[in-house]
């Protein structure tokens, strides 16, 4: 059975909704180009299979595009969870305070993705579904990276909100594993801004296979 679904439209979907009880003709316009995209790509979407291997692979990726609302300077946090290279789980969505420095947003984002994949691994393991572990986690923040490996704060980090050192917790349960990657390969980049139309198609492209629904 094969599912079709458009994770590459979260973010201009996300950018959209915050204008629905007062939209311009500029806004409208974007609508218009979203639906002739949708239009002319419809035959794009998620292809979910039943043939996987023994140890499912799960692997996310982790991103946030530090304070990229311009109306209150807030951060977006965006993520994507692969379950046998399927995109299963993504999110694209302004995070809740104000953060102080990219690393911060990066970890908010990071924290978001961790708690997420901790309900998939317990969705996984109540349906007797065997996965490889540690779960691979890609974020192109080294400042994010060392702060949930270490303990120890800084200046700069100590005012960050216990809550989120739960990433901590999991990396010593080896539930995780948190690695950087570089931003041209960070497929999560896709749910915190607006990409050119090369990086776009290439992220969009990794995400989503050609496919017909069936019936």
């Amino acid at each position: 059975m094969v599912k079709l679904s458009r994770p590459d439209l979260s973010n201009p979907v996300r950018e959209l909704s915050k204008v629905m009880d007062g939209a311009s003709p500029a806004h409208v316009k974007e609508l218009k180009r979203m639906i002739e995209f949708l239009h002319w790509e419809r035959s794009k979407g998620l292809r979910i299979k039943s043939d996987h291997e023994e140890k499912w692979k799960v692997l996310a990726y982790s991103d946030s595009d530090f304070a990229g609302d311009k109306d209150d300077r807030k951060s977006v946090t965006g993520y994507v969870i692969l379950l046998c290279n399927v995109p299963v789980s993504w999110k694209s969505k302004g995070q809740p305070n104000v953060t102080l420095s990219s690393t911060e947003a990066e970890y908010v984002a990071l924290c978001e993705t961790v708690r997420e994949i901790k309900f998939i691994s317990q969705l996984l393991n109540t349906l007797n579904i065997q996965y490889e572990r540690p779960i691979k986690v890609q974020v192109d923040n080294i400042g994010a990276v060392f702060l949930s490996k270490n303990k120890t704060s800084g200046e700069r980090t100590k005012h960050i909100d216990v809550k989120y050192h739960f990433i901590r917790e999991q990396i010593n349960d080896g539930l995780i594993q948190v690695d950087f990657v570089r931003s041209e390969e960070n497929l999560a980049d896709i749910f915190t801004k607006n990409l050119s139309g090369e990086k776009y198609i290439y992220h969009a492209s990794k995400l989503l296979t050609e496919g017909k629904t069936d019936g």
